[in-house]
């Protein structure tokens, strides 16, 4: 725009017409430029105030290419209509969760926190009553071996087959008579699940006595969520503290003590269950290993 000079009464008798020299400023017409659409903008603007990931954001794209392209696939309607789905799901998809408080003592005040979990002797009873997955079952140690050439080399390809499994069943504490049902928890800090304020690591647990495509695959005898290690908030002031690394720990074993305190009795003593293929067999559960990556443990 040239520049143009106004005395004071006929730039107000401009202004009054509504013809302002400020009027024909060349204005960009698409200031969501360089986004090809302002909806394309949008999108972007919220991918970005909710920090998602490359991988979120290449899912949620393809999603929404996918709702464009199957618009009768999407009927989500706002926020509540999704958190009434959730609650529905929860209340009948996720029963049998128990919430039980457990105290710990820090720097002479009790604090509590809460423990979400699954009864692990129930999930134990529901593998076993299954008549098509405790056909599957492996109940022996096995030693495998090939051959080659000059000697036998031993294979480990499967819990069974390992040495641990070996000796735990040559314990004189488990009957000969025993039926061991192993078991692998473990907790993935990196899958930190949030409740509102409140966050917790999932524990996850497998039945190593199912072949691996089974205990590692996503159906039924595969990974279960059996509970929640409650968190503390953190306070940067004592985050790296002895005292607060311990008290973090501590909140670690008690919990993992209530998740698993359901097979303490059958663990010691055995249980006789029917199992679905109809042979009754004297369960001992037994914890083979645990895995974990959170830094307390």
């Amino acid at each position: 725009m040239p520049d143009a000079n106004y005395t004071f009464d006929e730039y107000c008798e401009l202004e009054s017409e509504g013809n302002s020299p400020l009027n024909s400023v060349n204005v960009d017409q698409r200031p969501w430029r360089p986004f090809r659409t302002r909806l394309d903008f949008e999108f972007a603007e919220i991918f970005l105030s909710a920090h998602l990931s490359h991988n979120q954001l290449e899912v949620l794209i393809a999603l929404i290419h996918q709702a464009i392209a199957s618009p009768n696939e999407f009927t989500l309607k706002n926020d509540a209509d999704l958190t009434q789905i959730w609650t529905f799901a929860r209340e009948t998809r996720a029963q049998g969760f128990i919430k039980t408080p457990i105290s710990v003592d820090y720097k002479g005040e009790s604090l509590t926190y809460n423990v979400w979990y699954r009864p692990l002797w129930e999930w134990c009873r529901e593998l076993l009553l299954d008549p098509a997955l405790v056909r599957r079952f492996h109940w022996n140690a096995e030693q495998l071996f090939m051959y080659k050439g000059e000697r036998f080399e031993r294979i480990i390809d499967e819990p069974w087959t390992a040495n641990t499994w070996w000796d735990i069943q040559s314990r004189p504490d488990i009957p000969n008579d025993a039926s061991v049902m192993f078991i692998n928890p473990w907790a993935d800090k990196s899958q930190l699940s949030s409740f509102g304020t409140v966050k917790g690591y999932p524990v996850m647990v497998r039945c190593a006595n199912l072949p691996v495509d089974i205990r590692n695959g996503t159906g039924v005898g595969g990974g279960r969520l059996i509970g929640w290690l409650p968190i503390p908030d953190e306070d940067s002031a004592h985050t790296h503290k002895a005292s607060y690394v311990d008290l973090k720990r501590l909140i670690w074993h008690k919990a993992v003590h209530k998740i698993l305190q359901s097979i303490e009795a059958p663990a010691t003593f055995g249980a006789a269950i029917k199992c679905g293929d109809g042979k009754t067999r004297n369960i001992f559960p037994h914890i083979l290993s645990i895995s974990a990556d959170y830094e307390e443990q």
